[in-house]
């Protein structure tokens, strides 16, 4: 395993839809007299991830129920976020989504949009969220038009992960700390050598396109997040002609299944690196 220094947030986010507290809407004001006079309640919770998350996650709802016995709280897992996605519009059109929604920066505001998640503004104020402990510029992603929808629940680490069988096997050294794209190009070029398989690719995916840039000088997005962060757009086209040439060459499968599940290509051996979020370390070092 090879980690970067770059800090993301990764599909860790905390919403509320529209059902909160098992009404049909709630008061932008919301009230805990009203909460308390309803009498037992509960609360939807949707959230994705493997057997270790499941575990985790339950441990934090006993314990939350435990403290607060007039809420019951259904668990309600799926398998990654787009099983997410796919279930909070169904839900949504069935008038039946979710209370609590562990989601995805990447579509969090498609629902936003339509008012289907409701603005966590109110609840902060009135000190039933407390965010204080979250860095305002983790907040950022997800805020818009002044009100947050979003908040993060951890943190981690876009990380290069790598079967140290595969490559001890083939005589190969893994990359150090400071690699560099030419030299990580030759590495795959010595593990394909090794699996020429036409299933085969030494790298699951392409390495993120966030990292290039910074390779090259350059970011995404300039720091106010209002621009981008490059001006020279051969840089991005260089990003998309080395994806090309990498497929075109079998080094980077066309086609990669995120689920860690026993058809993960590091777990299959259909591939000897992925460039993947740190949180799945454990789950993939255990099924490989």
């Amino acid at each position: 395993m090879i980690r970067k220094s770059r800090w993301t947030l990764y599909l860790s986010t905390l919403v509320l839809t529209l059902g909160l507290l098992g009404c049909s809407t709630v008061s932008s004001t919301p009230s805990q007299e009203g909460i308390e006079s309803s009498g037992t309640v509960t609360l939807r919770f949707m959230w994705w991830g493997s057997d270790q998350r499941k575990e985790s996650t339950q441990k934090v709802i006993d314990l939350y129920e435990a403290k607060h016995p007039d809420v019951q709280i259904e668990a309600i897992p799926v398998a990654d976020t787009s099983a997410v996605e796919t279930q909070w519009a169904i839900e949504n059109a069935e008038q039946q989504a979710a209370d609590i929604i562990q989601a995805d920066y990447a579509f969090i505001f498609n629902f936003s949009d339509r008012n289907l998640v409701e603005p966590l503004n109110s609840f902060i104020d009135q000190k039933i969220i407390d965010v204080s402990a979250i860095a305002p510029s983790a907040l950022t992603p997800g805020t818009k038009s002044e009100n947050l929808y979003a908040f993060p629940i951890s943190q981690n680490n876009q990380a290069l992960l790598y079967n140290p069988q595969m490559l001890e096997a083939a005589n190969i050294q893994p990359p150090t700390s400071n690699y560099t794209l030419e030299q990580f190009e030759e590495i795959l070029r010595a593990v394909k050598a090794q699996h020429p398989e036409p299933d085969f690719a030494p790298l699951a995916n392409m390495i993120d396109v966030n990292y290039y840039l910074r390779s090259q000088g350059a970011q995404m997005y300039s720091d106010d997040g209002s621009t981008l962060g490059y001006t020279d757009d051969r840089i991005l086209a260089d990003y998309f002609a080395l994806n090309k040439k990498w497929l075109d060459e079998g080094l980077v499968l066309p086609k990669t299944s995120t689920r860690i599940d026993e058809n993960h290509p590091i777990v299959a051996r259909k591939s000897a690196f992925i460039s993947f979020s740190s949180n799945n370390i454990v789950g993939i070092s255990k099924l490989a």
